[in-house]
């Protein structure tokens, strides 16, 4: 198979893998599901023409309690659904990655496929749930993501990567 078509096939591999892995993971971890928030004005004083102000009753008052309430709680289970599956992103992506690493030469496509479909899953991750966690946590992970990449580029690295894990020692992702 010529190279260029194998490269768009390991770009093909690569994008469907990040579609299994966030289809599955929205389909199989959803997150909260949204109250049904009235979406009515707020109860707040009212001037009427002869100067006469009213303010709101306190069952309107509490009412919008009730709905802020329900709306912060939400939210709260919201984020810390969006940390869980931003780190399962992580993990799943960074697994990925090593799975291209480890694959032989026999699977050139499928390596190649993998490690973009890893790197893929992150930056997915990121950008899907990344509402959920701190600039601190965001920048970690991109940090750990450029390190496991930048660490995956030496040659010495990669080259105990593969005596670890049994396999040749062929850098070449695509052979001719």
């Amino acid at each position: 198979m010529p190279t260029a078509i194998r490269v768009i096939y390991a770009l093909a591999i690569g994008v469907f893998v990040v579609l299994t892995v966030g289809f599955g993971g929205v389909t199989f971890f959803p997150g909260p599901e949204s109250p049904d928030f009235d979406t009515g004005p707020r109860p707040v004083a009212t001037v009427d023409d002869k100067g006469v102000r009213t303010l709101p009753t306190e069952a309107e008052l509490e009412a919008q309690r009730e709905r802020d309430d329900a709306y912060d709680e939400w939210r709260d289970e919201r984020d810390a659904h969006h940390r869980r599956m931003l780190a399962g992103v992580v993990v799943a992506g960074g697994l990925l990655i090593l799975a291209g690493v480890a694959a032989t030469a026999l699977v050139d496509v499928l390596r190649i496929g993998f490690m973009l479909g890893g790197l893929f899953t992150v930056l997915w991750g990121l950008a899907a749930f990344s509402d959920g966690v701190g600039s601190g946590a965001r920048f970690a992970v991109a940090l750990l993501t450029l390190a496991v990449l930048a660490s995956l580029a030496q040659p010495g690295i990669r080259k105990r990567v593969r005596n670890a894990l049994r396999i040749s020692d062929s850098d070449d992702l695509l052979p001719s």
